[in-house]
């Protein structure tokens, strides 16, 4: 359920920030057709919009090309310019968790945070930002690709989807398959010391 949003038009390029479940998540759906040719002010816009709300216990962002693809090579040129493009944003206010597509299937890493260097993807840290593969449906899932260091779960080829449920000291997540079962789980903790 989306209660609000604002909307942002830059150069072509727009993305918006509806806020659901208030107070407890704040959400930023970057809706840019090639995370290469971001503009410097949709990048002011996205510091200033994920700067705003740091009382909120989660934060999120929705966009399409991963910056940790399943599929696709982690040095493909979309995820190693998304990673400098916005990653240290994520790093720097602390985003919870990212929901990436393209890749049609369901994967899941643990918390990374970036490193800054073009040719190295990040390391795992529990303050890092969670990538999710948001899964598939209607369309033949792709294979994961074996021995990739950030992807947590072990499987998914199989349509489905991603549901969420926000409390005020936990986001959790299940992967559901088509035919109902829960195929993943995983709990984020409250960006916020002192919840």
């Amino acid at each position: 359920l989306i209660l609000s949003f604002d909307c942002f038009l830059q150069f072509g390029f727009f993305y918006f920030s509806p806020r659901w479940c208030e107070p407890l998540t704040h959400a930023l759906c970057l809706c840019i057709n090639f995370i290469g040719s971001t503009p410097p002010l949709t990048v002011g816009s996205l510091q200033y919009t994920l700067a705003l709300h740091p009382e909120i216990p989660f934060s999120s962002a929705l966009y399409h090309f991963p910056l940790y693809p399943s599929y696709r090579s982690e040095y493909e040129s979309t995820a190693v310019t998304g990673r400098m493009a916005w990653q240290w944003l994520f790093d720097n206010y602390t985003l919870s968790v990212a929901f990436e597509h393209h890749d049609h299937n369901y994967k899941r890493t643990p918390p990374i945070r970036g490193s800054g260097v073009p040719n190295h993807s990040g390391e795992v840290d529990e303050r890092g930002t969670v990538y999710v593969g948001a899964a598939t449906w209607a369309v033949e899932p792709m294979e994961l690709q074996a021995g990739r260091w950030y992807i947590a779960n072990e499987e998914a080829a199989a349509n489905g989807f991603c549901a969420v449920a926000v409390r005020r000291r936990e986001m959790a997540l299940r992967w559901v398959d088509e035919g109902g079962v829960v195929r993943d789980e995983f709990q984020v903790r409250s960006r916020l010391r002192n919840s």
